[in-house]
């Protein structure tokens, strides 16, 4: 499975720059239509309607798009974090009931500890490669939003780009970063416009108008008939 490319800053996104380009157009599409002296006012309320659900559809799948490339690289990342007993597919029954056993057990010392501990025991797990005791420390880190722990595991490991970035996309998915308001003026619903609210009468007005010329036709022609 291909690796999630990380992302840029939230600006330079092709997905925050196409919305603002969206609205360029909608707003050039509106104005466009509404110039128009050839078309009845049903006419330009449809075209004003279709403009507008496109244009909402559009902006609802540029945000999809974000946020799926998003959390494709947040679960990446995490993936990329030391959580759990390291038991995977290839390990035996017997040797993964001991890796569990001993991963619970070094848990719930790191949990028993105080900060200090706690920095400590990842510091002689990682000095010794008791990677038992890293991963219980990493995993209360991970569970906890424990930034000291993490970053002890990160310093020593040279991983601290990368957790870097997990912080960073966890606010961005979660909605916590200020970068998010890229998002907010980027893909902001536009209030509907005036004709969308006059389409139902228009139409209404239109079917009437439609059924009077039906009956006037039906009349002429029975009068035809009996002349």
């Amino acid at each position: 499975m291909a690796v999630p490319k990380p992302l840029p800053p939230t600006n330079e996104d092709s997905a925050i720059q196409a919305g603002f380009a969206a609205q360029e157009t909608y707003a050039h599409t509106l104005e466009d239509i509404r110039l128009n002296q050839h078309t009845s006012p049903l006419a330009k309320a449809e075209a004003i309607n279709n403009a507008y659900e496109a244009h909402v559809a559009e902006l609802d799948r540029l945000f999809t798009d974000l946020r799926s490339r998003r959390v494709a690289r947040l679960e990446y990342l995490q993936s990329q974090i030391p959580v759990g007993a390291g038991v995977d597919n290839t390990t035996s029954p017997a040797d993964a009931a001991v890796l569990n056993a001993a991963f619970r057990a070094a848990l719930d010392q790191v949990r028993a500890a105080n900060r200090g501990q706690r920095i400590d025991m990842m510091k002689q797990g990682l000095a010794y490669n008791d990677q038992t005791l890293v991963r219980a420390a990493v995993t209360y880190a991970h569970e906890t939003s424990d930034q000291d722990l993490m970053d002890t595991w990160a310093e020593h490991t040279g991983t601290g780009d990368l957790v870097a970035e997990m912080r960073n996309m966890v606010d961005l998915v979660v909605g916590h970063a200020f970068e998010r308001l890229w998002e907010t003026q980027a893909f902001r619903h536009p209030e509907k416009p005036r004709e969308v609210g006059d389409l139902a009468r228009l139409r209404e007005q239109a079917a009437k108008t439609e059924r009077a010329m039906t009956e006037t036709r039906q009349r002429e022609r029975r009068r035809n008939y009996l002349a």
